[in-house]
């Protein structure tokens, strides 16, 4: 890399910093982890995580932050397709419904098979399992809230509710919910399934599930509360 301008080596120094500490920090934990493994992954010295970074709170945002920059890009298409449709008038059921599913769709991907590394999910997870207090659960989370608030106007729009309505959140939270045990249990999913790896098949099966059961979940009338009994009269005294 000698041949390269300071601020690329600098920049590429950063990027393999960040990859190894993620997988570092996924492994071991914020506590538990050492700062010397990381750059021994990463091929460089300690100096860099304090030229780039300043400390190993600092640099373990700086992981949250990127896998939270990686999500946005990935998800800005999509979600702004079902933004653009919440606000559409004409839009049809099936158009609104497809819309849900093609959101489920990129949100399974990036769980899964292509989009998330291992280190990253076991990143994420770890985070949300024992939370470290250094505001990563805020910066991840912030890149995945978008999927929930398109889903919720798309949702309202489909059940004749107001995204703010419980059962609109309840609704697209049990959507979502399908890929969680995915990612928070994956050894037992991966048992129970009888599969090896959550590759490009195994995803396009659970895509392919899910896809039928949304459909099914959106097609089904609101189910109405059950009217109150009224009490019986008691009976005239003789």
């Amino acid at each position: 890399m000698s041949h390269l301008p300071k601020q690329r080596r600098g920049a590429m120094t950063r990027d393999r910093v960040i990859a190894a500490a993620i997988e570092t920090f996924g492994e071991e934990g914020l506590a538990k982890a050492r700062t010397r493994r990381v750059v021994e992954r990463a091929g460089t010295n300690l100096v860099s995580i304090h030229y780039h970074f300043g400390s190993k709170d600092q640099l373990y945002c700086a992981c949250a932050e990127h896998i939270a920059r990686t999500i946005r890009d990935r998800s800005t298409a999509v979600l702004d397709r079902g933004k653009a449709l919440v606000r559409e008038p004409a839009a049809s059921h099936q158009d609104l419904v497809e819309c849900v599913c093609a959101i489920f769709d990129e949100f399974a991907g990036i769980g899964l098979s292509g989009g998330m590394p291992e280190g990253w999910r076991q990143f994420v997870v770890r985070e949300q399992m024992e939370p470290t207090g250094t505001g990563a659960f805020e910066l991840i989370f912030s890149s995945v809230r978008p999927f929930f608030d398109t889903v919720f106007g798309l949702a309202g729009r489909i059940i004749g509710r107001k995204p703010t309505d419980p059962e609109v959140r309840l609704l697209t939270t049990m959507i979502f919910g399908q890929i969680s045990v995915f990612r928070t249990n994956q050894r037992g999913a991966l048992k129970l399934m009888g599969w090896k790896r959550f590759g490009p098949k195994e995803l396009a099966f659970i895509r392919m599930t899910a896809r039928k059961y949304i459909v099914k979940l959106l097609a089904a009338e609101p189910a109405r509360p059950p009217r109150a009994r009224r009490p019986k009269r008691a009976a005239p005294a003789v």
